[in-house]
């Protein structure tokens, strides 16, 4: 699955999140594999959960739960 695939799934459900609240997140195959305080955590999370595979990366906002998609934050 595609670095681009999980941004429209993360683009189509940013409520989803919510127990993220205040945080970065890391989605690789629609599924959440690191979170942080920062968006460099959440990635090395990631990286070392999904070796070789680049993961989308949001901060999930406080209060809605809404979601900020970070382009161009992913390691590539």
């Amino acid at each position: 699955m595609s670095i681009r695939v999980d941004y429209h799934w993360l683009s189509r459900n940013p409520y989803a999140f919510r127990e993220y609240a205040g945080m970065y997140i890391a989605i690789v195959g629609r599924e959440v594999v690191g979170s942080g305080e920062t968006a460099e955590e959440a990635y090395k999370k990631a990286s070392e959960k999904c070796e070789g595979k680049t993961p989308a990366i949001g901060y999930v906002r406080k209060g809605d739960g809404g979601l900020h998609l970070l382009t161009g934050q992913a390691g590539g």
